[in-house]
């Protein structure tokens, strides 16, 4: 029995071994105190044996070249240059060079499991350092805080391996010199692993505990695929102290191509100046946080990732959150189409770090190809700056929702931060929400087109402010159109605040079947709503949602002679038309068929008409703060009979009454008929009268017998004087006014023009 223990403590002692230290005291290539010797050693030594160097101070005594491969390494084996009794090299962690001086030599080969090398200055290699291939690696560690090798100047890679697990890389220098700041390129790649990486560590959350992965001609890293990747506080395409540009040649970081990939985290990494993109990343249930991605470590310069993208997506359920991602060359993001369920929260996109300053990519700012993907969220926590960039948002998915965003604006919501043409651009998608779900409407202003161009698709446009700022005053940079919908686009745009725009707050070209309630929809330069083309079955206001359609240039709806089944009713319009157009709507001959609004006349207190039978007459009494005469106040609305016929008492105090018809049966509406006004006398007859001088340089006077009010008014529809004349107080002093085209309002019965030149 005793010699069967002792027989089992032989064997134990001699497979698991004791670890023993071999001392490298020669910088020869090869013989006694060599390195070379010492790998021999230690692969014939069972244990973790450790290699420590104790060799001269002089960069020249630390200076190992080689002539051919060393050993391969067969056993766990810790090769410590940081053992070396002598100052660093620069600001690496590196006391030895390992200096290959012929062609086709490997510098270190970890074929062995639970390899640590630190402190090595390795270069002129076919690869630096390489794990064994088409094998599994596990546990090895390249690089430490204060022990951070120096891989670069090979004809190879950095680090390249095959399948490796619970690998650990950290505080190297790969692609740049021994300070981390000039370039010293690996021709291929920085690191790579051509199969898998799983539980393994690159960089990490401590100080000094990331890598400076610059100037590699292949790419900064790529890993082929593997789960439970943590890539934190590197930097990749940037020096050392992230302040200038050291692009790999290939793009910044590809991960997780082969297989199904998941637990990615992505942290903390200055990603910048990547020849072919920044970061591209294809995996399940990973995050992607507070890197920065095309601009130096400030998050403040345009270090911008050239190629497609500043980052790429591919996976399902990703969290990509307060990341900056801007300056890049083509897209800030792109979701590809097999993506699914990504969120894209917190960002700046297009902007620095402050939110405040554009550092625009160069294309879209978001690319989403992939279904059920929500950008934004439901707290302003969680929005988006997405400004600054070609376009703000490109979508063509399905079931996506973009929420409580600012596209085009500025952090503080009040800066404009155009992005240089649309928005929003929509093709192709559908069930779509941008904006409301319990109040996650996005702010999209600022951008010099379109602030929504919808192509195709079918969605909701909802609860957004859309052409001016958080507090809906105008940005100053005005977009040309709030939304514009084609041929291919239908949907609903419900409860959205459309103002300030050059042109149209909306405008259809040939769409079909959308709804366009709850809006209000003002200031905008000409028409309020505008359907070109041929639009069919749109629905413009409804009972319960009208929209509020006013202080539009020109008229409040537009519609073309082609366009029909559009009803709109149930709207209310105030002082459209005042600069130019017809007032609140306006329909070229034929449209809706060529309904006619009817007749319409006020005879000893009753309203009568005639129009077509059953059809839904509102009637309507019009500001008398306006110039044009439209519908401001719905004061009843009744149905004609089976002849057409219909009468209704009017209102007390109700004047400039106007009505609109609709065919309910087919879901038409009229324009407007012709204002008539509630007066019984005709003793207010203001005329004749004389104005004079015109054109004028400080004092207009006004001639009649009459008392009347009158309103001095911009061509842009602004009241700048107001004031009772009579004929004892009939002079009205102009001097402030600037020179330009105004109009005389006399109590709406008559309008003049008069030219006011100042002198100064």
């Amino acid at each position: 029995m005793k010699s069967m223990i002792l027989m089992g403590m032989i064997l134990l002692d001699y497979f698991t071994g004791h670890a023993s230290t071999f001392v490298v005291t020669s910088n020869s290539n090869g013989g006694a105190g060599s390195l070379r010797t010492a790998i021999n050693n230690a692969n014939n030594s069972m244990g973790k044996d450790t290699i420590e160097f104790n060799l001269g101070s002089s960069i020249a005594a630390r200076s190992i070249s080689l002539t051919s491969s060393l050993p391969i390494i067969n056993e766990a084996l810790v090769i410590n240059g940081s053992s070396q009794p002598s100052a660093r090299f620069g600001n690496s962690g590196a006391k030895i060079i390992i200096r290959a001086v012929t062609s086709n030599v490997v510098g270190f080969r970890l074929y062995a499991d639970s390899c640590e090398v630190y402190g090595l200055y390795i270069k002129g290699c076919g690869n630096a350092i390489l794990f064994k291939v088409s094998d599994i690696n596990s546990n090895s560690i390249i690089g430490a805080p204060h022990k951070g090798n120096v891989l670069s100047g090979n004809i190879g890679n950095g680090i390249s391996g095959f399948n490796l697990i619970k690998t650990t890389i950290q505080s190297n220098f790969i692609g740049l010199d021994t300070n981390g700041l000039n370039p010293e390129n690996n021709f291929g790649y920085g690191i790579t692993a051509s199969s898998y990486l799983t539980n393994g560590v690159i960089g990490g959350y401590n100080n000094d505990e990331g890598n400076t992965i610059g100037n590699n001609d292949l790419g900064g890293v790529f890993l082929a695929g593997g789960d439970s990747l943590q890539f934190i506080g590197n930097k990749i395409g940037v020096t050392f102290d992230g302040n200038s540009i050291a692009g790999n040649g290939g793009i910044g970081v590809s991960v997780g191509f082969v297989g199904d990939n998941e637990g990615y985290i992505i942290e903390n990494n200055v990603i910048s100046n990547n020849e072919e993109g920044g970061i591209r990343v294809s995996s399940d249930q990973s995050v992607i946080r507070n890197n920065l991605i095309g601009t130096d470590i400030s998050g403040t310069l345009n270090y911008g990732n050239q190629g497609e993208y500043g980052l790429t997506v591919d996976g399902k359920r990703v969290e990509i959150r307060n990341n900056v991602i801007s300056g890049n060359l083509g897209k800030g993001i792109i979701i590809n189409q097999f993506a699914r369920q990504i969120s894209v929260t917190a960002n700046k996109i297009g902007c620095d770090i402050s939110g405040l300053n554009a550092i625009g990519n160069s294309d879209y700012g978001i690319e989403i190809n992939g279904d059920s993907c929500i950008i934004g969220g439901f707290d302003e926590e969680e929005r988006n700056i997405i400004s600054g960039n070609l376009s703000g948002v490109y979508l063509s998915a399905d079931e996506v929702k973009i929420l409580n965003n600012y596209i085009g604006v500025a952090v503080d919501g009040q800066t404009a931060l155009g992005n240089n043409s649309f928005g929003v651009i929509i093709s192709g998608a559908l069930d779509f929400k941008i904006g409301q779900i319990t109040e996650g409407g996005n702010l999209i202003a600022g951008n010099l087109n379109r602030g929504i161009q919808f192509f195709s698709g079918q969605g909701e446009i909802a609860g957004n402010i859309i052409g001016v700022g958080a507090d809906s005053i105008s940005l100053g940079t005005t977009q040309n159109k709030g939304i514009e919908l084609w041929a291919g686009a239908s949907g609903t745009i419900r409860n959205n605040l459309i103002s300030s725009h050059l042109t149209d707050g909306i405008y259809l070209q040939s769409s079909s079947n959308v709804s366009i309630t709850g809006n209000l929809i003002t200031q905008n330069g000409e028409q309020g709503i505008e359907l070109n083309g041929t639009c069919f079955t749109i629905e413009i206001g409804a009972d319960s949602l009208p929209n509020d359609i006013t202080e539009n240039g020109f008229e409040g709806i537009y519609i073309s002679a082609t366009s029909n089944f559009v009803s709109f009713y149930s709207n209310t319009f105030t002082c459209n038309g005042e600069i130019g157009g017809s007032a609140g709507v306006f329909g070229e001959n034929g449209f809706n068929n060529g309904l006619l609004p009817g007749t319409v006349a006020f005879n000893d207190g009753l309203l009568t008409g005639e129009s077509i039978p059953f059809s839904r007459i509102d009637i309507y009494s019009s500001d008398e703060n306006c110039i044009q005469c439209e519908g401001q106040n719905t004061i009843n609305t009744v149905y004609a009979n089976d002849l057409g016929s219909w009468q209704t008492e009017i209102i007390q105090g109700a004047s400039r009454i106007i009505i609109m018809t609709t065919d309910t049966s087919n879901s038409r509406s009229s324009a407007f008929s012709d204002c008539i006004q509630n007066i019984v006398s005709t003793s207010n007859e203001l005329l004749p009268m004389e104005v004079f001088p015109n054109p004028f340089t400080h004092e207009l006077i006004i001639n009649s017998n009459n008392e009347f009010n009158i309103k001095i008014i911009g061509v842009e529809g602004k009241i700048y004087h107001q004031q009772k004349i009579t004929p004892f107080n009939n002079s009205i002093d102009l001097s402030y006014l600037h020179n330009g085209l105004y109009f005389i309002d006399f109590d709406r019965l008559e309008l003049k023009k008069i030219k006011i030149l100042k002198i100064n």
